[in-house]
Formats: structure tokens, C-alpha cells, sequence
């Protein structure tokens, strides 16, 4: 329920952004003939919203699947008049990253058909990204699964820091961002349609990967469930030790190569994953430079000093865990899978 309220709350303030009185009053083209059209959707699907709502209080169960429909429509018809609010820099990159992210971007005619047919799907185009594109059909499979439900994937409107991810990361709990202003990530400003599927990609790669460690190693749910407390135990732990670290820098950047690692790129929190080569690839300084040229913040500077620095101490601090999970999964191997 909270998350259809929040969606509620963005539509009325998009439409009061979008006020079809204030639009008339400018010269008639047509962007605020789009902007009346999107304002005038957004009010069907709010009115959608209110009656999920009132069944829900006259005690209706809430339609799970429709929860996640109605996400993915918001989400997109928000995005619709977002396009004009980024600066030219970061309209030339929201190009490539629909390109990375397999991003199909429409028109309002297109969303209102989308949403009206009911044409709800996880990805609409594939990435070219070997990692994600190697997690659609796992994730896809997994999320419209008619006989078991082998994932929660819920969206929602707040605005969420690293942390509740980086907890989740040994989950099947995925958080899909409904954004009604553009939101800053990973180097670039992504509209609400945009930060969604870039939700998505993240948590198919999260999932898709974990899918492989588990099947690798032949695990049971009995060794799951021990190895996701052992994981939370092991973020505790590792909290506990970065919080010790006089420079403040080497701290903010091993949250970044962890997050890089472990939610952009879907590896297992684990220590056998600080084993694998691709846990000191080029990625996370590639992240550093798209951080920099968006304008975006980072917390430290001489990156390639600092993220050796970084991976080596995580390296260190897994590597001494490495003996807790052989003995939780039975197997001394090392490596995980493929880097996205």
C-alpha cells in the first residue's frame, strides 16, 4: 500500500506541474499538447490507484502483480516530460546509457497504449552489456514464474541511500525506483523511466549471479539461509573494521568499490568473490570517470591509488572469511562469474 500512495502523491504533483490551465496559457506547439495529453494519463492511472486503494480498505486483497504494472507505467508517463529539464551534457549521455541499458523510450501515445493494453515487461530491448544481457533470461524467467514465486520485486517512490541495497544484496528482494524528478546515479541523470530499468538491470544482474553461485556450488535452501546470515554477519563485521580507518577518502572509497561490485555488477557478497580477477578490473575507474564528468560527487581523489587501495583491503578482509564460507557451501573454489 505504501508504495501505490507514494505513486498517487507523484502523479499529483507531476499533473500540477503539468496544469493543462497554466499550459493553455502559453503559444500552442506541441510539447504542451504532449504535456496536456501525459498530465490527462497520469489522472486515468491515478484514478486506477485510488480505486486499488478503497477496495484494499473495504478489506480487498492488494494485487501484487498489479502493484509492479503500475510501477513500471508511472514510472515511465512521469519520465515523459522529464527529457527537457536535463542540462544538453546530460541529455548527450542519457543517450548512450539508453543504449547500455536496452532503454525503449516512447511517446505519450506510446505509454498511453502501453499502459491501457496492459503491456507490461521487464525489458523491452536487450542490452548490449554482456552481464546484463546475460541476465535477462534468468531474471525474466524467474520474475513471471506462474507457479512460484521466486523473487519480491517491489517499486517504490522514496528515495533510497546504499545502504538498504547493500543489505538486501543477499536477497531475492529487489527495490525498483519510481522517480518523479530526474535522479543522479553511476554518471548520469535518468528520467523516471530511465532510473527504473536501471533498477532492473542492476537487480537482474544481482540476481542472475547469485543464481550461478548457488547453482555452481549445488546449495540447499538450508545452506542458503545460512550463508544469507552469514552475509549479514560479514557486513557487520566489515562495517565495524572500515569504520576504524583513519582516512577518510580510503572509507568512502571502499563503500564505492563495494557497491560498484556487489550491486551495480551483481556480485555475490562473498569472500570468494575478492578471489575472481574481475573483482580489480577497469570497471570501478571507469565509474570514477563518469562520476567526474557528469559533475556528479565523489569522496576521493588519485582514484587509481585509492581504489588499489581499496580492493586490496577488502581483499584482505575477505580472504581471511574465505574458510567460513568454504565450510558453509562445501567447495574451495574461487572464482564466480562473468563481470557485467
Amino acid at each position: 500500500m505504501p508504495a501505490l500512495e507514494g505513486f498517487a502523491k507523484a502523479i499529483d504533483e507531476e499533473i500540477a506541474e503539468l496544469d493543462p490551465k497554466e499550459i493553455h496559457r502559453q503559444p500552442a506547439t506541441p510539447e504542451f499538447d504532449d504535456n496536456i495529453e501525459t498530465a490527462r494519463l497520469l489522472s486515468q492511472m491515478n484514478g486506477e490507484i485510488h480505486d486499488l486503494l478503497a477496495a484494499q480498505k473495504q478489506g480487498a486483497p492488494l494485487p501484487y502483480r498489479r502493484v509492479q504494472e503500475m510501477g513500471f507505467f508511472v514510472a515511465r508517463t512521469i519520465g515523459l516530460a522529464d527529457d527537457g529539464k536535463l542540462n544538453l551534457r546530460d541529455r548527450a549521455l542519457l543517450e548512450v546509457d539508453r543504449y547500455l541499458q536496452g532503454y525503449a523510450h516512447g511517446d505519450v501515445a506510446s505509454e498511453s497504449r502501453r499502459y491501457h493494453d496492459n503491456e507490461f515487461s521487464i525489458f523491452q530491448k536487450r542490452s548490449p552489456v554482456g552481464g546484463f544481457a546475460a541476465a535477462e533470461e534468468t531474471f525474466e524467467k524467474a520474475f513471471f514464474h506462474p507457479d512460484k514465486l521466486e523473487m519480491i520485486a517491489l517499486p517504490t517512490i522514496d528515495s533510497l541511500g546504499a545502504e538498504p541495497f547493500t543489505r538486501l544484496a543477499p536477497r531475492d528482494l529487489f527495490l525498483f525506483g519510481v522517480t518523479r524528478e530526474p535522479a543522479a546515479a553511476d554518471g548520469f541523470v535518468r528520467p523516471g523511466g530511465d532510473f527504473y530499468i536501471h533498477d532492473v538491470r542492476h537487480s537482474s544482474a544481482m540476481f542472475h549471479k547469485r543464481d550461478v553461485y548457488e547453482k555452481k556450488h549445488g546449495l540447499s535452501d538450508a545452506q542458503i539461509a545460512k550463508l544469507e546470515a552469514r552475509v549479514d554477519l560479514w557486513k557487520t563485521e566489515l562495517d565495524e573494521a572500515r569504520a576504524q580507518i583513519p582516512s577518510k577518502e580510503l572509507r568512502w572509497a571502499i563503500g564505492f568499490f563495494m557497491f560498484n561490485y556487489h550491486h551495480d555488477r551483481g556480485y555475490p557478497m562473498v569472500p570468494s568473490s575478492y578471489q575472481a580477477p574481475e573483482a580489480n578490473n577497469e570497471v570501478p575507474k571507469l565509474l570514477y570517470a563518469m562520476l567526474k564528468v557528469s559533475g556528479q560527487p565523489v569522496g576521493f581523489s588519485k582514484p587509481l591509488d585509492t581504489l588499489a587501495e581499496a580492493h586490496a583491503w577488502l581483499q584482505k578482509f575477505w580472504l581471511a572469511r574465505l574458510p567460513e564460507e568454504q565450510q558453509i557451501v562445501g567447495s574451495s573454489s574461487s572464482s564466480t562469474t562473468n563481470s557485467v
